[in-house]
C-alpha cells in the first residue's frame, strides 16, 4: 500500500521534484535489492544494464537471483519491490 501511494505521488509531482524523487527512489531500490541479493549480484545486474542488454535478459538474470533466495517471504518481498523499482527505473 505504501509503495502504491508513493508511485501515485511520484506520478503527480512537477518535473523538478520528480528528478529528486527519482534519484531518492532509485537509491532506495538499490539499497533494498542489495540487502536481499548482495553487492556482487547487484553489480552484475548493473553491468548488464550498462552494457545495454535487452530488458528481458536483465529480468531473466534478476529472476535467477530471486530463485536462489532460500526464504519464500524474501522472494515475495523482492517481487513486490521489483514491481515498484521497474517503474522507477523505467524498465517496462
Amino acid at each position: 500500500a505504501v509503495l502504491r501511494k508513493t508511485l501515485k505521488f511520484y506520478n503527480n509531482v512537477n518535473e523538478e521534484r520528480a528528478v529528486k524523487a527519482t534519484n531518492d527512489m532509485q537509491m532506495f531500490c538499490q539499497s533494498q535489492m542489495t540487502s536481499f541479493f548482495g553487492p556482487d549480484e547487484m553489480g552484475e545486474l548493473k553491468n548488464l544494464k550498462e552494457a545495454g542488454v535487452p530488458t528481458q535478459q536483465l529480468f531473466a538474470k534478476f529472476n535467477e537471483f530471486v530463485a536462489e533466495l532460500a526464504d519464500t517471504d524474501d522472494r515475495a518481498q523482492v517481487r513486490l519491490y521489483a514491481a515498484f523499482c521497474k517503474k522507477i527505473f523505467k524498465l517496462g
